[in-house]
């Protein structure tokens, strides 16, 4: 079996060099609104849908603390909040880590360490089995009780906080 060969168009080159991704999310929303942008399990999102969606979750980061330069970990699984989460984290200049749902304790702690994130978005649980907050809480004890400012953990040492 031949392999495909990918065609890409001289217009979609030009684009990609000459614009962000938000750039080209918000132009595409403007011409076309009402298309579908992502479809998932039985949801249909537009553009218009989306975009508003990345909006206000930049909004909600930078209203936390989120600014440009800064590196989020995100450790969830593949639905729709985790391509706002992305798109909301380059719209405000931060950079995105992406962070295996498959890691243990182990990986979570050097991947923090080595990445500076000083933030983490993620999901309690991963495929209804592996528990992410428990993970957490073995590398950050007090994170139960404690406000992410006043911790003393491994992750607030190196300058980690928790969302």
């Amino acid at each position: 079996m031949a392999k495909k060969q990918l065609n890409v168009s001289d217009g979609w080159v030009s684009l990609s060099q000459n614009n962000t991704w938000i750039d080209i999310l918000a132009e595409t929303a403007r011409r076309l609104p009402d298309n579908e942008a992502l479809v998932f399990e039985n949801k249909r999102i537009t553009y218009r849908e989306y975009l508003r969606s990345v909006d206000e979750f930049a909004k909600g980061l930078s209203a936390l603390g989120v600014v440009p330069g800064d590196h989020v970990a995100v450790w969830m699984t593949n639905r729709p909040e985790w391509c706002y989460t992305r798109h909301a984290i380059y719209k405000i200049g931060a950079r995105m880590i992406p962070v295996s749902t498959r890691y243990r304790t182990e990986d979570l702690d050097y991947l923090i360490g080595q990445s500076d994130a000083r933030w983490i978005i993620m999901e309690s649980t991963f495929l209804c089995k592996i528990n992410s907050m428990e993970m957490l809480r073995k590398l950050c004890p007090e994170l139960e009780d404690t406000k992410p400012e006043k911790m003393n953990c491994r992750l607030r040492r190196r300058h980690s906080f928790i969302l």
